[in-house]
């Protein structure tokens, strides 16, 4: 039996998912799909690790161990921040220069992750990702090559294809990328900005001191950027100067307290060349 052909448009389909994601019977997550709820009872509450099953292990994404002291000493800070609101907080859209007295607080925590800035700039982030997304804005524009190691981090593939910008996966080895692979890759076509994890990566790798000034020599020799991802800043415990200390005059390197601390403490800072201070604040404006 042949059964008539009806079409359905997107927008109706798009509709019905909608339906029944407000329904609580479909959750949607971005870059993974639409997946069935499970018949049991579970939290409504928009961070997948309240919702994973005893027993289960979730190794999506890297998360620091938080305990009862964490949870106190965050209820306590944000009490006090609340004691403490000024009442400017109540008539602007966002902080329009961050506070004297937070800046040597915030240097000695960049210094504890081997970054003692010199000639740079920083601004506060909403995080890692919100500080990728302004680096990559200020270095970078639609066409631009960008070249990371093989495996990179988990935002930074569809950051660059939202910026139009195109990315290129280089050769590594135990210590992470091989400066003759950034030498090639700079040699066959016009490479602007080089993204590195040398440590807290994916495969779990941490780059020496050597192999860093290595890559730094070859940045140099073409002219490109660096971008540092340093999202778990000073847990490694090892004094190996950063790329930022290395070549702070085309390094812009970020860090956060999210995975140091806790995951819903959404701080990050972002270190860029002292010439970029603009570029930066205008890139977060817009983005923030």
């Amino acid at each position: 039996m042949n059964w008539p052909l009806n079409w359905v448009s997107i927008q109706t389909v798009s509709r019905a998912y909608s339906v029944l994601v407000e329904a609580g019977e479909v959750v949607g997550e971005v870059g993974r799909g639409s997946f069935v709820r499970p018949l049991e009872s579970v939290a409504r509450l928009p961070f997948p690790a309240q919702r994973a099953k005893r027993g289960t292990l979730d190794l999506a994404l890297l998360k620091p161990v938080t305990a009862d002291p964490h949870k106190d000493a965050m209820k306590a800070a944000l009490k006090y921040l609340a004691k403490k609101m000024p009442d400017e907080m109540l008539s602007s859209f966002r902080a329009s220069t961050i506070v004297k007295r937070h800046i040597p607080v915030i240097d000695q925590w960049l210094a504890l992750c081997g970054v003692g800035r010199q000639q740079q700039t920083f601004i506060p982030t909403n995080g890692n990702t919100s500080a990728m997304m302004v680096a990559l804005l200020s270095v970078a524009r639609s066409g631009d090559l960008i070249v990371a190691e093989k495996m990179w981090h988990h935002d930074l593939p569809s950051l660059c294809r939202s910026l139009g910008v195109r990315l290129n996966g280089l050769e590594t080895d135990g210590e992470g990328m091989i400066p003759t692979a950034l030498d090639a890759a700079c040699q066959s076509e016009t490479v602007k900005a080089l993204y590195i994890m040398p440590r807290s990566n994916p495969v779990g790798s941490l780059m020496g001191e050597d192999r860093r000034r290595a890559l730094v020599g070859v940045a140099r020799h073409h002219g490109i950027t660096i971008i540092e991802n340093d999202g778990w800043g000073p847990l490694d415990g090892t004094d190996i100067p950063s790329f930022a200390t290395l070549a702070p005059e085309r390094c812009y390197y970020f860090t956060s307290l999210t995975k140091c601390l806790a995951p819903g403490f959404r701080v990050g800072f972002l270190v860029a060349p002292q010439n970029a201070a603009t570029t930066i604040q205008e890139r977060h404006m817009l983005t923030s």
